[in-house]
């Protein structure tokens, strides 16, 4: 590795020395001869000196073109690589002071600082995503909730699932570390852009009921007044039904005779996503004795959910909303004797969070003994 390290100090050197002082120096070159002595570094597992390789390369391609987009990925090449070195450290439970964790957490953020110039917002919220995610595998939940709410917040217009998906995380995080209020908030914010998002089946239906009335009175009109013309639409109509006929049942919802609603994400998923954060928000109010919350929230899941009688909003039957009522008045009379057999119910209509949440509720009526 001697000689490799040689090399390094020896392109370094290069640039740094001017033989001719009006004339720039080869750049070019040293990127070519530093991507060289890279690979050799990441071929013996030195993810560190290869990081400071990519570096090198970042400030060439500066010194060629600023804030280019070539210089934002040496940048996360040399952050990855540090993570990658921090996360092997940690799976071999060897002692790390995280030293080079705020290393590469600034390498992301150079990256992102040059995508903003550019307003390349998705790569942005991917970049927070993806530094976010590893932070939350070193254990750093605090820096990497954090993180995934930036990467939300740039999300939130371009791509609402995403940004749901980062809250979701943000939330995870805030519940291992104890925090509840600040889960409460992140789930409240993916209540907020779920609601904001989901059109109500019935306004999509109102819509398609008077474009199918319009429609059938320009045909009629047209009817009127020429005969021959109906022919033409009637033929025009046929071979649009013919063409848009699927074989799979699920890509259209049948709502009557003449209207067919198309199934999207936003009739299925989010009216999901929405009910689900109902549910934690229930439970992590239980966890914290906010019962008037509880209890407010299951209302609304009760509302949310007949909101939905026409789409699949929703997995949870009449009996689990009746045992999640239960597990309220339990906890709130303090009734810890049937807590046990309420678990065991509810386990299999709850996600791994709400799970989570679900245990620490009984353990923490379970001290009160």
């Amino acid at each position: 590795m001697s000689h490799l390290i040689d090399s390094y100090k020896l392109i370094s050197a290069k640039l740094k020395k001017k033989k001719f002082p009006m004339r720039k120096p080869n750049y070019g070159e040293a990127i070519d001869q530093f991507t060289q002595v890279m690979n050799s570094f990441k071929r013996e597992g030195n993810n560190i000196y290869a990081a400071f390789c990519c570096l090198s390369i970042s400030r060439c391609e500066q010194a060629i073109k600023s804030s280019s987009s070539a210089e934002a990925s040496c940048y996360i090449d040399a952050g990855y690589l540090i993570w990658e070195n921090e996360i092997q450290t940690s799976e071999t439970e060897i002692i790390s002071f995280e030293e080079n964790i705020p290393e590469a957490i600034n390498c992301y953020l150079l990256a992102i600082k040059i995508y903003q110039n550019y307003k390349r917002f998705s790569i942005m919220g991917t970049l927070y995503f993806e530094m976010a995610t590893i932070l939350k595998k070193l254990n750093k939940l605090e820096e990497a909730a954090e993180n995934f709410q930036k990467a939300a917040e740039i999300q939130r217009t371009e791509s609402p699932i995403s940004s749901i998906n980062s809250l979701k995380e943000a939330a995870y995080c805030k519940v291992m570390e104890w925090d509840y209020k600040g889960a409460c908030d992140y789930l409240d914010m993916i209540v907020t852009i779920a609601s904001e998002t989901t059109q109500p089946l019935e306004s999509r239906m109102n819509q398609l009921s008077l474009f199918s009335n319009s429609e059938d009175s320009i045909i009629n009109n047209n009817n009127n007044n020429n005969s021959s013309n109906i022919n033409s639409i009637n033929s025009f109509y046929n071979n649009n039904n013919n063409n848009n006929n699927f074989s799979s049942s699920s890509s259209t919802i049948n709502i009557n005779n003449n209207t067919i609603l198309p199934s999207s994400v936003s009739i299925s998923l989010y009216p999901f996503l929405l009910i689900e954060s109902r549910v934690s928000l229930f439970l992590l109010y239980i966890l914290q004795d906010s019962f008037p919350k509880a209890q407010a929230q299951l209302s609304k899941l009760v509302t949310d959910i007949n909101d939905q009688q026409y789409g699949t909003g929703s997995e949870l039957s009449e009996e689990t909303i009746a045992i999640l009522n239960n597990l309220f008045i339990a906890c709130e009379r303090k009734e810890v004797n049937g807590l046990p057999a309420i678990q065991r119910e509810l386990w299999s209509s709850l996600n791994d969070l709400q799970n989570d949440i679900l245990q620490r509720i009984w353990c923490a009526n379970k001290m009160l003994v």
